[in-house]
């Protein structure tokens, strides 16, 4: 049974507040695509002492859009909306535009429209002048666009 705990405890899923440091900045990927997923992501997010979240969120149209953005838009300094790649389930970025209208959040949309890439640069150039973290979350698709980069 020790063993077993001991084992267990230090299992990590790739995806799952799985954090990896680019430069000087650290990044933050999770895969959360659901409401559930997404407390817990902002319940780890609240965790952590740094001053700006930077967030690349890309999701599948099918998906409950708001009740995903809607925990995290208290942690979120700027947001940049992305497009997934070949993938015809993708919610368009004006659909989480507008639920991020909707859930009072509407300054700080920085980039929308940009490939999942073009985000993740854009948000690495302004956490690193503002000593912020990047998340990377919305979907399998969105954080499997950022792993090559890191």
């Amino acid at each position: 049974n020790d063993l077993l705990a001991t084992c267990m405890s230090s299992i990590t899923l790739p995806g799952r507040f799985q954090q990896v440091q680019y430069g000087r900045t650290l990044v933050i990927l999770d895969v959360a695509h659901n409401p559930a997923a997404a407390g817990y992501l902002a319940s780890c997010i609240a965790s952590l002492d740094r001053p700006a979240v930077y967030a690349i969120t890309a999701m599948m149209g099918d998906k409950d859009i708001a009740g995903v953005l809607s925990p995290l838009v208290p942690y979120v300094t700027a947001w940049y909306l992305a497009k997934i790649k070949q993938q015809s389930r993708a919610a368009p970025c004006e659909v989480l535009m507008r639920e991020l209208s909707v859930l009072g959040v509407d300054q700080t949309v920085i980039d929308e429209g940009k490939s999942v890439d073009c985000a993740f640069q854009s948000a690495i150039a302004e956490a690193e002048k503002n000593n912020g973290i990047v998340l990377v979350f919305g979907s399998f698709f969105t954080v499997a666009e950022v792993l090559p980069l890191l």
